[in-house]
């Protein structure tokens, strides 16, 4: 028995040890297959971003180049025997780069992967550096009054009516025309501490609204006219959302037509017709809004910082007895907005009625004006207010005239991001698309096998 059981022993030993032995041999096949097809994706990969950076490094010579850049084959190396195939896709404002790799593994299977770089086109604009500009005569009236203050540049072409001791803090470039009441007479009082230039160079906006148009159509948000009610949309911008309302007045405020994520506008917003708005922007969102008609401001339009900005000495002048300051951004602000008419942009006082704090880029091409003159509080603007034909003035200096219709003090003060080109794609004025920048790079992924 006892020899028998060892026969039996041996005999079973043997067959578990093969069984061992045949799936040992199977699984260091299988790893060696799957290092293989490791080295093999690894390789499909990196040609694909060789293709890549090659087609950047083409792009970089020539911007303009369009449809296929170069399509290679690997001779030797590492690589050996697997291509890669570089297409360029160009838009306005938008360029797309393809890179596709085919390599072939031990077990001629074939692998294919791509790399896609998406580019934008910088703005390059040449914005106007004022606090408040207005290029041609509209209205008659004083402008400013005694107690407003400007911190930045100013532009005015024709005659600049003042009343009183406004103060000045940036340098004022006077077209054709001059201050009145002239700067040599007793009854000029205003306070010049950055200069003024009489005569300046004449300066003419070149206002497109084409591209922003164009843009809020295909990736932002565009509203027709004929689905609104009596031609007229209302947003109220809160955080990182637009309210929409295709009426004015909302029917009811607490229930909106739709609500749009700012991530959604791609920067631009256009409404054919009048467009009513108020509202917070924050999250660093950069958006342009743009109608058709009026732009029509029913509460303040802030951003998530406020103030915004900070006061920043710059000189005593010695002339007046007085600081000269400017305003910078507070280093944590990174949203900006940007409102662009293509007829008024108006205070509407029946939804204003005391202070107003607007923050941003304000073009009109006509003007910025109250839609009624009533008594109002103070004016108080970041950034800067563009106008093609001025109004006049926006008040009447209480402390000349005690319940004087308008605001009774107009604060501006400039937004220098505005010098530095921090401005909303889109906006519609006085820019070229520039160098390519990169906004974003996708590759694909081979899926291990086991």
């Amino acid at each position: 028995m006892a020899g028998k059981g060892s026969f039996i022993f041996v005999i079973g030993f043997g067959i578990i040890m093969g069984y061992i032995i045949l799936n040992l041999t199977s699984m260091g096949t299988r790893a060696t297959e799957n290092m293989s097809y490791y080295n093999s994706a690894t390789a499909s990969k990196n040609l694909a971003t060789i293709g890549a950076n090659i087609g950047l490094a083409m792009l970089y010579e020539d911007d303009t180049m369009n449809g296929q850049l170069i399509q290679r084959t690997i001779d030797s190396g590492s690589y050996r025997g697997g291509t890669f195939t570089v297409t360029v896709n160009q838009g306005t404002e938008f360029v797309t780069l393809r890179s596709v790799s085919q390599y072939q593994t031990s077990t001629f299977q074939s692998l294919e992967d791509e790399v896609e770089v998406i580019l934008r086109r910088s703005l390059e604009g040449d914005f106007p550096d004022y606090a408040w500009y207005a290029e041609a005569h509209g209205a008659g009236g004083n402008f400013f009054y005694e107690g407003d203050t400007l911190w930045g540049g100013v532009y005015k072409d024709g005659q600049f009516f003042i009343d009183g001791g406004v103060v000045f803090h940036g340098h004022v470039d006077l077209g054709e025309g001059n201050f009145t009441p002239n700067p040599r007479s007793r009854q000029f009082d205003a306070r010049l501490l950055g200069g003024y230039t009489p005569g300046a160079e004449k300066q003419t906006l070149d206002i497109d609204f084409s591209v922003m148009i164009e843009s809020a159509n295909q990736g932002g948000k565009y509203i027709e006219n004929e689905t609104l009610m009596n031609g007229s949309a209302t947003i109220e911008i809160d955080g990182n959302q637009v309210k929409l309302w295709n009426e004015y007045p909302p029917t009811s405020w607490d229930t909106p037509d739709e609500i749009i994520n700012m991530s959604e506008l791609d920067g631009a917003f256009f409404v054919e017709g009048d467009l009513y708005v108020k509202g917070q922007v924050s999250d660093g969102y950069k958006v342009t809004f743009g109608a058709s008609e009026n732009i029509n401001i029913i509460g303040n339009i802030e951003y998530s910082q406020n103030p915004p900005y900070e006061r920043n000495f710059i000189e005593y002048n010695e002339t007046y007895g007085l600081d000269r300051y400017e305003m910078t951004p507070r280093s944590e602000l990174s949203e900006f907005i940007a409102f662009a008419s293509m007829n008024d942009i108006k205070i509407q006082t029946n939804e204003v009625h005391n202070d107003l704090y607007l923050h941003g880029l304000y073009y009109a091409h006509g003007a910025l004006k109250l839609d009624n003159n009533v008594p109002l509080g103070v004016l108080d603007i970041w950034g800067s207010v563009i106008q093609k034909f001025e109004h006049g003035g926006l008040g009447e200096s209480w402390l000349r005239h005690p319940g004087g219709n308008g605001f009774q003090q107009q604060l501006f003060r400039f937004d220098p991001r505005i010098s530095d080109g921090i401005v909303p794609h889109h906006f519609p004025m006085n820019y070229e698309y520039g160098r390519l920048q990169i906004v974003s790079w996708y590759e694909s992924i081979q899926l291990p096998q086991f």
